[in-house]
Order: structure tokens, then sequence, then C-alpha cells
């Protein structure tokens, strides 16, 4: 049997959530496996305080989260599967994608805590600019 995928939204800063009151991105993941009958592990935690993203390089971006992700404990438990340890799949989710940075630090925290990244689902993505002069 393949081991069990589940859906893994990515973070929100504690700070954003208690500002908002709500962790649109957990929401968001919640709304589309439920759609397609997949169970949701809200479990990536950010480590200390990240900077605001919006008006950052990629470089910059990439430098404020790398390494600030874990997993923690989640609420996961579909039929037998209900710790990390047993083997699983994850479907990262996140609502905007601009340079993946934030994607590819929760893809690093999810396999080092032994879980396999099968792929990302985003609601809207950043176009992509060039460079000026290269």
């Amino acid at each position: 049997a393949r081991p069990p995928l589940v859906v893994v939204p990515m973070p929100s800063a504690a700070r954003a959530v208690r500002e908002r009151g709500d962790a649109p991105v957990a929401d968001l993941a919640r709304v589309a496996a439920a759609a397609a009958g997949l169970p949701v592990a809200v479990i990536l935690r950010v480590r200390g305080r990240l900077a605001d993203q919006a008006g950052l390089t990629a470089r910059a971006r990439a430098a404020n989260v790398t390494g600030a992700m874990s997993v923690g404990s989640g609420g996961v438990r579909v039929g037998g599967f209900d710790r990390l340890g047993s083997g699983w799949r994850a479907l990262l989710c996140d609502d905007v994608c601009t340079t993946g940075a934030t994607l590819v630090e929760g893809a690093r925290a999810v396999r080092a805590a032994g879980g396999e990244v099968v792929g990302a689902a985003v609601l809207a993505a950043t176009p992509r600019t060039p460079r000026r002069g290269r």
C-alpha cells in the first residue's frame, strides 16, 4: 500500500494569525482537500520571526525563510495513519507563489521529518519578470 497522501498548507506567521484572526491558507487547504477526499495536516510551524515577504527580492525571500520551518505534531488521523513517522506523502498548498521560497522551505521541512513531497498547489502565481541588463 502507498503511504498516505496529506495536504499540507504553508504556515502563516503567528503574528499574522493573531492580527487577522484566521489562517487563510489552512482554510484554503481544507476546502481543496475536502473536494479531493484528502486529509489536511496543519503541521508546518514557523520558528522565530520572519520579515514580511512583500517587497523583498527573490534572494532576500529565500534568506528570510531558509531554515525557518519545522514539522510539529498535527491532528492527522486517517485510517491507521496517525503519526508522521509511519510514512506519508505531502501535497504542499499555498495561496500565492511569487519566488517559490516558501514552498522550497516547506518541502525541506517535510523531507527533514521523513515525508515525501509529491507536488505543490497554489491559488495564484505572480508572473516572472525578466531582469534588466541580462
